[in-house]
């Protein structure tokens, strides 16, 4: 079985991919994120060739469509999740949160990806800014 952990050097996928890892129907673990030096740190502390470490970006559609392909299931972390970055930077938020979400949906259902789970915040909630707006956005893109 393949996992993609998409944002798996975040907070989430820091604790996840250890779990994983003790899973033993688990072959490979595929880790995609923008952050190749967290990459680089973890790559050090786990030390497990099950682990790929694939530097990439959820708003590039064609590096999203290669993480996934072949994966049974997907972990979908990454996000921008600070309030005030978000604020002052909407454009970004609206690219990572929503047109990223976007990305690895149909990434998932180009491969065929049998199940994938995304994950999102108690802002997205009767959202008050941009941060918890985009979140709900794509909360809602994820249903459908």
């Amino acid at each position: 079985m393949i996992v993609t952990v998409i944002g798996g050097t975040g907070s989430l996928g820091r604790h996840i991919i250890p779990i994983l890892l003790d899973q033993t129907y688990i072959d490979r673990i595929r880790i995609l994120s923008r952050g190749e030096h967290t990459q680089s740190w973890l790559q050090e502390k786990w030390s497990n060739p099950k682990i790929d470490f694939l530097v990439g970006d959820i708003r590039d559609p064609y590096r999203v469509l290669r993480a996934t392909r072949g994966a049974s299931l997907v972990f979908h972390f990454a996000a921008m999740k600070s309030v005030d970055k978000a604020e002052y930077d909407p454009d970004e938020a609206i690219s990572i949160n929503v047109t990223g979400t976007q990305n690895v949906i149909k990434a998932c259902i180009e491969n065929n990806v049998p199940r994938a789970m995304f994950t999102s915040t108690d802002k997205a909630v009767e959202p008050l800014n941009i941060y918890g707006a985009s979140k709900l956005c794509a909360e809602k893109l994820w249903i459908a």
